[in-house]
Parts: C-alpha cells; structure tokens; sequence
C-alpha cells in the first residue's frame, strides 16, 4: 500500500512528513511562532517545524483537500512531483496539528528519509522510503504483538488488519504506528 496509493493520500501526510523531517534534523519538539491571518490581519499563534522545503515538494501539485477540490491523480503530476530536487535551506512549515505530537512514533519514518538522503534521493523517494519504513515497523509490532499475546490474537489480528490500520500503517503518519503499538501494549 505505500507505493500503491497517491502522495498525500494519508491523512496529514504531508504535516506528517514535515514532522518526521524536522525529527531526523534534531528538531525533536515543534515550535511556536505568532503570524499575521490572511484574512484580518490580526496575529495568530501558530506551532511548526523548520525543515528543508524539499520534503513537502512530493505534495506540491498533487490534488489536496477539500474534496470539492480534488481531481484525479495523473502520471504527469507524479512525473513533475518526482522531479523536484532538494532546495538549499530551511523555512518554517505550520503544522500545528502534527507539531506537538510525540517524536518516538516518527522515528520509523525519520530513518527512512535518512537511508533516502544517504543514498542521495530526490524529495519524492525520502517520502516512499519514510512510507516503506513506517510501515515495516508497523508489521515488526504487529508480529511482535501476535508471537506474544496468550490471549485475543483473532481481535488483535482482527485490528491490525482493518483497511483503515492498513493505509496509515503504509503513510508518513504516527497513527499505523500508534495502533501497532497499541496492540503490542494490549499484548504484552
């Protein structure tokens, strides 16, 4: 399912991926900054990260919510998404829903876009590498979590193995994550 469904498919991949960038660059704890809205004026308090602006190329030019908004995925799209390069830098990304999240659970993903840059990929094969490792941690808790649990391995099985377990397990998220060690948890 990581290679198979579109880039920004999961839900915030994109926050997410900029989450788990600024974890493997160090920045384990967002932070906040005050910006002025677009509509008013007025300052607004928002958290993010500061990353290199090239982690979020895979998600420029992609469909994006809202759903009104959407229009199909088309090969030229991928093609022009997979050429981006890395910029040089770094800037603030907002992502106020991702930024205060606790970095253990993007660790999977963060080696992923590590092995990526050691073998010099572009921004699109770091956000596959960070989708391929998530979710091979998220199956190494589910086996760990059905070898060791005396009890329940049809409702644990059962779980991880629900669709919905399945796409944020193969996403740049800490959700697959999250359940998958949620159901080692139940197990130990």
């Amino acid at each position: 399912m990581a290679l198979l469904f579109p880039i920004g498919e999961g839900p915030d991949e994109a926050t997410h991926t900029a989450r788990a960038a600024s974890v493997l660059h160090g920045q384990w704890i967002g932070r906040r900054v005050q910006l002025q809205h677009l509509v008013d004026g007025m300052p607004v308090t928002v958290a993010g990260v500061d990353i290199n602006p090239g982690y979020l190329a895979p998600f420029l030019g992609l469909p994006s919510l809202p759903e009104a908004a959407r229009k199909p995925v088309t090969l030229d799209a991928v093609q022009a998404a997979a050429a981006r390069r890395w910029p040089t830098g770094t800037v603030f990304v907002e992502a106020s829903n991702t930024a205060g999240y606790m970095p253990l659970l993007y660790l999977p993903a963060a080696a992923g876009m590590g092995l990526a840059a050691l073998v010099r990929a572009g921004p699109m094969e770091a956000v596959l590498a960070a989708r391929l490792a998530n979710a091979a941690a998220c199956v190494l808790m589910g086996y760990a979590a059905l070898r060791l649990a005396r009890r329940g391995r049809p409702a644990l099985f059962a779980l991880l193995a629900l669709p919905m377990t399945l796409h944020l397990s193969a996403a740049v998220s800490q959700d697959g994550p999250l359940i998958a060690a949620a159901a080692l948890a139940a197990a130990l």
